[in-house]
């Protein structure tokens, strides 16, 4: 366009795209927490002998893996949310930066790093 406001799709794109990435991540979350709900592993002992330990040290980590996703999930949402909106330029930076693990978030990156002018108060000075 030629009144230079040919951005203002971006933030849209990348907010939807931050959200269903943030989505997926969440439902993964909850897949980790049932799968370790159904197997009843106390993941608190910690005793490395024999398989049984071996098989503790996995859902240990399966737990950890599942907590890292629900923590970005979150943020991926808000950040969506308030691309949406439009409101944080920096929430909408750091929801996009939590769903890089997914194509969905590399892509929302890009638009949120090239539809920064849209965000209020922000683009004018970098």
């Amino acid at each position: 366009m030629a009144n230079g406001n040919s951005s203002w799709w971006m933030p849209t794109a990348s907010g939807v795209l931050n959200i269903v990435s943030g989505g997926t991540s969440l439902l993964n979350s909850l897949v980790v927490c049932a799968v370790i709900i159904v197997a009843r592993v106390d993941i608190s002992f910690f005793d490395f002998k024999g398989e049984f330990g071996l098989l503790v040290a996995i859902f240990t980590i399966y737990f950890a893996y599942g907590a890292v996703t629900l923590i970005l999930g979150i943020i991926s949402i808000v950040g969506g949310i308030l691309t949406l909106k439009r409101r944080s330029w920096g929430w909408a930076l750091a929801g996009s930066i939590c769903s890089l693990p997914s194509i969905a978030g590399i892509i929302a990156l890009v638009f949120t790093i090239m539809g920064k002018s849209e965000f209020s108060g922000q683009g004018n000075n970098a």
